[in-house]
C-alpha cells in the first residue's frame, strides 16, 4: 500500500491500496473533481479481478475500488458525477 497526497486529497487519511492508486492519480487530474476523501480499505477478500463499482452520492460520487485481494472505498465529490464516472470507468479496461 502507498500513500497519496495532493491538492483534492483529503489529509485525514492518505493510504491507497495498489489497485485504487491508479484510479486516484486519475480523479486527481480531472478539473471536475474538487475534492477526494480515501475511506476504508477491506483486505483478506477471496481472489478477484480489478474493477470499479460507482454509486451516486449527494455531492458526488462513491467508488468502490476492487484489487486482487482487497476493496477500497473513494469518496469523488463534484458538480458532475456522471461526467467523472464515464472518465474514470476505463481505468482499468486500459
Amino acid at each position: 500500500m502507498k500513500h497519496i497526497s495532493g491538492g483534492k486529497v483529503n489529509r485525514s487519511h492518505t493510504t491507497v491500496i495498489d489497485a485504487a492508486e491508479k484510479f486516484v492519480k486519475a480523479a486527481q487530474k480531472l478539473p471536475e473533481v474538487n475534492k477526494i476523501s480515501l475511506g476504508p480499505i477491506k483486505m483478506g477478500l477471496p481472489a478477484g479481478d480489478y474493477n470499479v463499482k460507482f454509486i451516486p452520492i449527494v455531492g458526488g460520487v462513491q467508488a468502490k475500488v476492487r484489487g486482487p485481494r482487497s476493496i477500497q472505498v473513494v469518496f469523488l465529490y463534484t458538480k458532475n458525477p456522471d461526467m467523472v464516472e464515464r472518465a474514470l470507468a476505463s481505468v482499468f479496461s486500459r
